[in-house]
């Protein structure tokens, strides 16, 4: 994301609330009120779903459960590109109101231009129509 970011040909921008070098400390209640500082200051969470996400459940379900609770758009991108919730998916974001996308510059700004945040209940995918309009 950071390379699409830099990219002068395309329109996009984010702002990137990864910590630069890991909070040295082994206090959870102070690395958990950094963590929902920086997700109180945005509107659209996005979650990057790799082999290993389902398992990180002390901070970044955390960090799920502040983007819901501050009722942010939700997307996860699956760096596997699966178009769907997968095997790869945490079972701590299933039926929030997440919208599924592949690992997808094209897809990504298509739902920042054009999807709302959804209702927690259930999670969300792109129709096949949609991937081929993006050419994908």
């Amino acid at each position: 994301m950071k390379a699409w970011k830099k990219n002068p040909h395309t329109d996009f921008t984010f702002i990137d609330y990864q910590l630069p070098t890991a909070i040295r400390s082994e206090n959870i209640p102070y690395i958990k009120r950094i963590c929902k500082e920086r997700i109180d200051s945005v509107s659209t969470f996005v979650l990057l779903i790799g082999k290993d996400t389902k398992f990180k459940t002390t901070f970044v379900k955390y960090e799920v459960e502040c983007a819901v609770k501050k009722g942010c758009r939700l997307f996860a991108l699956n760096l596997n590109n699966s178009r769907k919730s997968d095997s790869l998916c945490p079972d701590f974001i299933k039926d929030l109101g997440f919208v599924f996308l592949p690992y997808s510059q094209k897809a990504l700004m298509y739902c920042l231009e054009n999807i709302p945040k959804h209702e927690v209940g259930k999670n969300y995918v792109l129709s096949d129509a949609t991937y081929r309009k993006l050419g994908l």
